[in-house]
């Protein structure tokens, strides 16, 4: 927990001298360095045996959570009057 605490201070430092570039571009690099540094914690679990698999209402929430902020973005974003 502590270790989060820090990466997020210092993202939070960071983020005011950010590249100016689109904003979708800069939470995609920032989603794919996330997989690249949780994948090893992941593949971890699943060769250690000890990785628990969503039950029904946790796949119901990861759905949610990957269609609905997509389908957001692509109303708002969405230049064609």
């Amino acid at each position: 927990m502590l270790g989060a605490i820090m990466v997020y201070g210092i993202y939070s430092v960071l983020l005011k001298s950010k590249p100016n570039i689109h904003p979708l571009s800069f939470l995609s690099v920032l989603g794919v360095a996330a997989l690249i540094t949780t994948t090893p914690f992941v593949l971890h679990e699943v060769y250690s045996n000890s990785f628990l698999w969503p039950d029904g209402g946790g796949w119901s929430v990861v759905l949610y959570a990957g269609v609905f902020p997509v389908r957001n973005c692509t109303i708002i974003l969405d230049t064609r009057a």
